[in-house]
């Protein structure tokens, strides 16, 4: 009579113990291994700049920062965008991307013609170490706005080759010239650099609208570049667009 029983107050303690035990663990790990898509991946600016008639610069792209190997967002410390000495605010900022969209008059950015150097620099996103940049030389044109040719000639555009190296190196170049008239358009176009004369032969030429075609150049350059290492990088289409008016004079 000297041996008692347990009561119940221990195992019934030791239950509630472990029950807390086991739902404090849960807890924990669904805390310290949270889901997050896209952890680790670079940040990336996707943009194009533009030399318009030698009288503006149009600049646009997005930003994404993306997420750091913690899979949380980068933050964007320094947004703007700088374009040869004029920094350019985004137009939009959501959650995940930054939107830039400007026309700068190439007087005021700075510039004394369109011939450049246009310096161009990514935003600074933090924890990816400096940002890409670049320094980009358009083509140039040769022949004056408005020209005229004899009924029966070659349309000639002339464009000059840049005055300095771009860097880094394009990837990629093409050009077009159309060539517009009353009733439709032609089309001229290749890979590579464009040579310093393109001539149009009269019969691929469109019936000029009133004696008269306009005529565009297109040189299209894209550039890919990256930061200090590889968790920041940038796509880049550069183009060069001019407009000539031709007029058609009657054969002497």
């Amino acid at each position: 009579m000297n041996h008692k029983r347990p009561g119940p107050a221990p195992r019934a303690a030791r239950a509630v113990c472990a029950a807390l035990l086991a739902l404090s663990a849960a807890g924990c790990l669904d805390f310290v291994a949270p889901e997050f898509t896209g952890a680790g991946a670079p940040a990336t600016f996707n943009g194009a700049i533009r030399v318009v008639d030698g009288a503006a610069l149009l600049v646009d792209g997005r930003l994404v920062p993306g997420r750091a190997g913690t899979g949380f967002l980068r933050a964007v410390p320094a947004p703007e965008l700088l374009v040869l000495d004029t920094a350019v605010a985004p137009v939009q900022v959501t959650e995940t991307a930054l939107d830039y969209q400007s026309e700068l008059p190439l007087a005021e950015a700075g510039a004394v013609d369109a011939a450049g150097p246009v310096a161009w620099r990514a935003p600074v996103v933090e924890g990816v170490g400096e940002p890409p940049a670049m320094v980009w030389y358009p083509y140039r044109p040769v022949a004056p706005d408005t020209f005229s040719v004899v009924a029966g000639q070659d349309v000639v555009v002339r464009v000059l080759p840049p005055a300095g190296a771009t860097t880094p190196a394009p990837d990629r170049t093409s050009w077009f010239v159309t060539v517009v008239g009353a009733a439709g358009s032609v089309r001229v176009s290749a890979d590579g650099v464009p040579p310093e004369t393109i001539r149009i032969p009269p019969a691929f030429l469109p019936e000029p609208a009133g004696e008269r075609w306009r005529v565009r150049l297109q040189v299209f350059e894209q550039v890919g570049l990256s930061g200090a290492g590889a968790d920041y990088q940038a796509q880049l289409l550069l183009e060069t667009r001019f407009d000539w008016l031709v007029d058609r004079l009657p054969s002497p």
